[in-house]
């Protein structure tokens, strides 16, 4: 049998998940008391229902929030499909006015017409305004239609692409004091869990049906601590006014959970290499705020490098940092 010991634990107390997922979790769990209808079950759904108003209020915002970034960054691919057709119409314009391998065709394609397709989010502008400058330098041989659809591209992209980076800074929440919230809650859970037991000692297993464990203990785990200490999450000082290097590696199919547990304000950004200068405007993570950040959407797999900046000269700042 196994020991006692080992039933006297909070069964959420060591989870790691990003606080979006444990409320949808938390949530869930809520609503299976309620669609239980045993009466023995009013006082903890009550006290259920008042933790995760109270915990995660904000939380449809949230939802909200990462819903407009996943519309944003469907707009954007949008607009570069379009970037895509055009530069197939200014290559067949250029290869007719032209003739193949001439010296304007190898100014206008000097890797062919890849050379504008296969690039990461980030070069695009550059590609998109290339593309535009030389339509309109040869508008007079190939028309001015070109130049119109590359101008009107850039537009659109130029908006997509900003509307989707702002709503990248609000796919984040903010719960004050969230570690001692969390501790209510894996207090509670241990309780509800010993209510419905007790209504169902002839049928234990019937827990199972309360929960859905799945959504908090994933199949494969990934961790960004070293291979010595496997615990699922890795914590970063950041001092004051410094600025720090995360030690992890992600690809380019993870999510990033970031959460400020610090006493400082924090900014931070993705590099290439790890002296890379900060942008002009980092992404802002304040106290007890968390943020999910897909790798896809900020140039992995060669922007390699999370970077952390403390503009704090009076305190100590701190991260964790989660892989899903």
């Amino acid at each position: 049998m196994k020991h006692f010991s080992s039933f006297a634990v909070y069964p959420t107390k060591n989870i790691y998940v990003g606080r979006f997922t444990f409320a949808g979790f938390f949530y869930k769990h809520w609503q299976y008391l309620v669609a239980a209808n045993n009466v023995a079950y009013a006082p903890i759904i009550l006290e259920t229902k008042n933790l995760y108003t109270s915990t995660f209020g904000e939380i449809t915002q949230y939802n909200e929030d990462f819903g407009a970034q996943q519309a944003y960054t469907k707009q954007v691919g949008v607009v570069l499909k379009s970037f895509n057709a055009e530069i197939d119409i200014f290559y067949e314009a250029v290869v007719f006015k032209f003739h193949k391998n001439s010296v304007k065709y190898k100014e206008c394609f000097p890797d062919g017409v890849l050379g504008y397709k296969h690039n990461h989010l980030d070069e695009y502008p550059a590609k998109i305004q290339q593309a535009l400058d030389l339509a309109d330098k040869y508008s007079a041989d190939l028309g001015t239609d070109i130049k119109d659809a590359f101008t009107q591209i850039k537009t659109d992209f130029n908006n997509a692409a900003t509307l989707q980076s702002t709503t990248h800074g609000h796919v984040k929440s903010i719960i004050p004091n969230y570690k001692a919230k969390k501790e209510l809650i894996d207090k509670q859970i241990l309780k509800n869990i010993c209510t419905i037991l007790i209504q169902n000692l002839d049928n234990p297993m019937v827990l199972t049906s309360f929960f859905d464990e799945y959504l908090i203990y994933p199949k494969k785990k990934k961790t960004t601590t070293p291979p010595d200490d496997d615990d699922g999450e890795y914590v970063l000082p950041v001092g004051m006014g410094k600025t720090v290097v995360a030690d992890v590696s992600f690809s380019v199919d993870d999510t990033l959970i970031i959460t400020n547990t610090g006493d400082a304000s924090l900014q931070y950004y993705f590099a290439a290499t790890a002296d890379e200068e900060p942008p002009a405007e980092p992404f802002a993570l304040a106290i007890d705020e968390e943020a999910e950040v897909k790798a896809n959407t900020i140039g992995a797999p060669e922007k390699k490098f999370l970077i952390f900046i403390n503009p704090s000269t009076t305190d100590n700042g701190e991260v964790e940092i989660m892989l899903a």
